[in-house]
């Protein structure tokens, strides 16, 4: 990551380390999905995983939520819009507890760094940037070695 415009300074991370080492692809999308959106994220996350591919999404409900589900028997990256220790929606705090044990919860933002509705739009495209140039440049690495 640290060759985007604009990279974090420094990233705080959660869970288990070695999902930083294998292939990763990002899979994210709306928070109000269709069923057959859920239904097709969940199948092309569920996919990705068995194919040993961990995927990198954010934490949002919707197609978020569905690709971290198919993908934690193998491990999965959910890029935080807040802090590591704050996990929203709140709805997700078990998922986010039980992605750390195979895979890892990752953050711009400091712990303790509340949402609110002052922030969450750049914190939410923030993440969103993340997850993907989180992926693409796990990409890059592996090309050049």
């Amino acid at each position: 990551m640290r060759d985007i415009p604009e990279a974090p300074p420094v990233i705080w991370v959660k869970g288990d380390l070695s999902a930083l080492n294998r292939p990763q692809i990002a899979v994210i999308g709306a928070r109000n999905a269709s069923s057959l959106g859920l239904r097709m994220a969940r199948t092309l996350a569920g996919g990705l995983s068995r194919a040993g591919i961990v995927t990198v999404s954010g934490l949002a409900r919707g197609i978020d939520t569905v690709a971290h589900e198919a993908s934690l028997a193998t491990g999965t990256i959910a890029v935080m819009a807040g802090g590591i220790d704050v996990i929203y929606p709140a709805e997700n705090t078990e998922l986010a507890a039980r992605i750390c044990e195979t895979g890892l919860l990752l953050s711009e933002q400091p712990p303790a760094s509340p949402l609110s509705r002052a922030i969450s739009p750049p914190a939410t495209a923030s993440s969103r940037r993340s997850a993907s140039a989180w992926s693409w440049s796990r990409r890059q690495s592996a090309r050049a070695a």
